[in-house]
């Protein structure tokens, strides 16, 4: 019986030893796994944030190739515009000045019939009616023809004839100036004739607007290629800004960031020359348009991203809850050990019971 004891003694350390240690890994086991499961969803984030990141900088340049393109666009219709405006106004103002400059300070003024003969007829038909020529001879008296002027319009233009000579160079055979003052509201194209006198012309305004608006209306500032077969009032605005106001313009000009401007300068009255593509049908001048932003995308994807680490960690710790409940519902090594040893002691005194009947 004494035998019997002993070993039912230690099967009860036995038991009670291996209950210890299944507990010990039951509670150190989840936090492992935890500290893996936490790893592995910081490493998510990172990627999701570095994968945003990247698409966030791809977007940011490729717009701004698209938006280089636009703007490069906006310079070259600039440059057109300005083209067509000196193109324009050399080509109605040269041939008149130079049937001015042809004769010498002794002889008379051309005639209304042979200035008509050198212009434009549709520039005629516009400026004729209200259009002075004059000549300033370095000595002597400045001599009007055509539409009258008065003594203190013809004493402005001798005052602004001596002050645009030393501007003429072999480079600047013509000068355009917009008067203030009396003369305000006029044009005034001077050129230099071979015996030192200024030859001029003096217009309306309202005869430099159809010079530009015809030169503007010729063909579109854009190739049909790239507007897609938009009218151009509606891709392109522009405007053609003299010192004295507003020269020519589209209407309301668009206050897009593709734009550019062209300075002409002194010699053509410093006219400025003001491009911008419409922001709303820009896009359609590049291929695929211009780029969306990628913001929206990027932040649904980190907002997905942080529920499902915020998901697992809740799962996480539910399991960690479960399993601490788990452990402590199991009996403890001592309420274990006395089980068995009262189980060995009710064993041991059934055996003595026996023996004794016996």
């Amino acid at each position: 019986m004494g035998e019997r004891w002993a070993s039912c003694q230690e099967i009860v350390r036995t038991r009670g030893a291996a209950g210890d240690q299944a507990r010990i890994d039951l509670m150190t086991a989840p936090r492992y796994q935890d500290r893996f499961v936490f790893a592995a969803l910081i490493l998510t984030l990172l990627l999701a944030v570095g994968l945003g990141a990247n698409a966030m900088t791809t977007a940011r340049y490729h717009r701004s190739v698209a938006e280089g393109v636009l703007r490069d666009y906006a310079d070259f219709a600039a440059s057109e515009l300005a083209n067509r405006v000196q193109g324009g106004l050399a080509q109605r103002f040269f041939p008149l000045l130079t049937a001015i400059t042809s004769r010498t300070a002794a002889d008379p003024l051309p005639s209304a019939d042979a200035m008509r003969a050198r212009a434009d007829t549709g520039f005629w038909r516009v400026a004729g009616p209200d259009l002075a020529w004059f000549r300033v001879p370095e000595q002597g008296t400045t001599t009007v023809g055509g539409a009258r002027v008065d003594d203190v319009s013809a004493a402005g233009l001798e005052r602004i004839a001596s002050e645009a000579r030393p501007g003429f160079s072999p480079q600047s055979y013509l000068i355009l100036r917009w008067p203030d003052g009396a003369l305000r509201g006029r044009v005034i194209g001077l050129m230099r004739g071979a015996d030192g006198s200024i030859a001029g012309l003096l217009l309306s305004s309202k005869a430099v607007e159809h010079v530009l608006r015809s030169g503007v209306d010729r063909a579109p500032l854009l190739p049909p290629s790239l507007t897609g077969g938009s009218r151009l009032d509606s891709v392109v605005t522009y405007e053609v800004r003299a010192p004295t106001g507003v020269a020519l313009a589209s209407g309301r000009l668009s206050p897009s960031y593709f734009r550019a401007t062209r300075s002409l300068g002194g010699a053509w009255g410093d006219l400025q020359v003001m491009v911008a593509l419409n922001e709303s049908l820009a896009g359609r001048l590049v291929i695929g348009g211009l780029p969306r932003s990628r913001l929206p995308v990027v932040g649904a994807l980190l907002g997905l991203t942080v529920l499902l680490i915020g998901a697992a960690l809740m799962q996480l710790r539910r399991q960690r809850e479960f399993a601490r409940q788990r452990s402590f519902a199991k009996p403890s090594r001592r309420t274990g050990q006395h089980g068995l040893a009262a189980g060995c002691e009710t064993s041991t005194r059934r055996g003595s019971n026996i023996v004794a009947f016996a």
